[in-house]
């Protein structure tokens, strides 16, 4: 009996040992869950929104071209029309450009004015512009537009309405 623990027993031991290291010695390794990445729907694409130039403050217009002439940098309360003009050219067929405007911050009543553009033309010009109908002459002040393209949001500009010789008038509104 003693002989065989001596020579059973230290193979036994390994035997078990060599066993339990197979099976894992009842530690089984935690699984890893990588849940599914989702496939997305291509996004739509969206088109850039068209770029115009800066507003150009003018005395007049080019019938042929609709470009600027006469380029100020504020106007005089006896001109009798305020031009303002943009470069367009990206804007495509269909496109729709409105025009508000607003003198020392109050709405000019008025609708906007709306342009379409019937034509693909890459060096186009958008003309838009006030007259004063009215007696006597513009007032002192500060006249804004304010350009949209499809409804959105494309360009301001200002522009100074001032006497001739600088002085303010006194009987400005």
């Amino acid at each position: 009996r003693g002989a065989w623990r001596r020579f059973c027993w230290p193979p036994l031991v390994l035997a078990l040992l060599l066993l339990l290291a197979a099976c894992g010695g009842g530690n089984a390794p935690t699984p890893t869950v990588t849940p599914p990445t989702p496939t997305l729907p291509p996004s739509p694409t969206v088109a850039a929104a068209p770029t115009l130039g800066g507003v150009i403050w003018a005395k007049a217009i080019d019938p042929k071209t609709g470009a600027p002439v006469g380029a100020v940098s504020s106007f005089l309360t006896t001109d009798k029309t305020v031009y303002a003009a943009v470069h367009a050219p990206d804007l495509p067929k269909g496109a729709t450009l409105s025009a508000t405007w607003t003198f020392n911050g109050a709405p000019v009543e008025m609708p906007p004015q709306t342009v379409t553009i019937s034509h693909e033309e890459r060096r186009s010009w958008v003309e838009f512009h006030l007259a004063w109908h009215g007696a006597g002459t513009w007032p002192d002040g500060t006249l804004k537009i304010a350009i949209s393209v499809d409804g959105q949001p494309a360009e301001t500009a200002t522009v100074s309405i001032k006497r001739p010789g600088g002085a303010v008038r006194d009987d400005a509104p």
